[in-house]
C-alpha cells in the first residue's frame, strides 16, 4: 500500500526566502523605493527559516544553559520554567522544550494556541520565570520599545526572573544610533543586569536577570555611525 505523504505545514507553502526577512528589517529604517513585505509574509518567512536551520533548538539550548538550575516547587521538586513568549506567532517555538511551560501572546497570531494580545496592556495576574522578547522590539514602534522592556518587569520577581532578548544584528551593529553598550545601559536602568550575551552572523542574543533596581535614563538619540547604508533603529525610554 502506498504511503500517504504528510501535508506540509501551512507556512511552508508560501516559499518564504531570506530576502523577505531582510527587506522587512531594513525597509522600516532605510529609505527604499521597494514596498516592505507584509508582517504576515515576514512571520511565515521567519518561521520557515528557523525550521530549516535548526535555529530554534540551538537558541533554546543556549537560553537553558544561561539559567541556573530549574526552579523548585513548594514540595522542593523541580518544576518547569514558566515563560511568557511575546510575539509568539504560531506558538511552536518551545513546543519541544518539555522543561518550559509557555504562555504565548501575539498581536497577530497565526494559531489558536496563541492569545491575541498587546503586551503593553496585557494582564493575567501571573508571575513568570522568563519573559521572552525574541525578534519583537524591531517590529514595535520606536516609542514603545523601551516601554516593552520596562513592561517585562511586571511579570518577573526581582532576583528570580529573567529577560530573554533577541534582535537582528544589524539593529545593533549597523544602526546610526544604537550600540550594544546602549542596550546594556538602558536595560540596566529598567532593572535588568546582563547575565550572558552572544551574537551570530545575523542575530544578537541577551539574557538579563531582573534585579528590581531601576534608575533614570537620560540618553539622547545621537548619531554614532555615519554612512548612507546605515539603518535608523533606536530604543529609548
Amino acid at each position: 500500500m502506498a504511503r500517504t505523504k504528510r501535508a506540509p505545514r501551512p507556512f511552508i507553502r508560501t516559499n518564504p526566502t531570506r530576502t523577505s526577512i531582510h527587506k522587512f528589517h531594513t525597509s522600516t529604517s532605510v529609505s527604499t523605493s521597494t514596498p516592505p513585505p507584509s508582517l504576515h509574509e515576514y512571520q511565515l518567512a521567519s518561521l520557515a527559516a528557523a525550521q530549516r536551520t535548526g535555529g530554534i533548538r540551538k537558541n533554546i539550548e543556549w537560553l537553558r544553559d544561561s539559567l541556573p538550575s530549574p526552579p523548585s516547587a513548594e514540595n522542593n521538586k523541580k518544576r518547569k520554567w514558566r515563560l511568557l513568549d511575546v510575539g509568539a506567532i504560531d506558538g511552536n517555538t518551545y513546543a519541544k522544550a518539555h522543561d518550559f511551560e509557555v504562555k504565548s501572546i501575539d498581536l497577530h497570531p497565526l494559531s489558536s494556541k496563541v492569545e491575541q494580545a498587546d503586551f503593553l496592556t496585557f494582564e493575567n495576574g501571573e508571575i513568570y520565570d522568563i519573559v521572552a522578547l525574541s525578534l519583537v522590539l524591531n517590529f514595535a514602534k520606536m516609542e514603545d520599545r523601551g516601554r516593552m522592556i520596562q513592561r517585562a518587569s511586571s511579570f518577573l520577581e526581582p532576583g528570580k526572573g529573567w529577560l530573554y532578548l533577541t534582535l537582528p544584528l544589524p539593529c545593533i551593529e549597523n544602526s546610526r544610533y544604537m550600540t550594544n553598550t546602549h542596550v546594556l545601559e538602558m536595560c540596566k536602568c529598567c532593572g535588568f543586569e546582563l547575565v550572558r550575551e552572544r551574537e551570530t552572523a545575523k542575530m544578537k542574543y541577551w539574557v538579563f536577570l531582573y534585579t528590581g533596581v531601576t534608575s533614570s535614563w537620560s540618553a539622547k538619540k545621537v548619531e554614532v555611525r555615519g554612512g548612507a547604508k546605515r539603518n535608523n533603529f533606536w530604543m529609548g525610554l
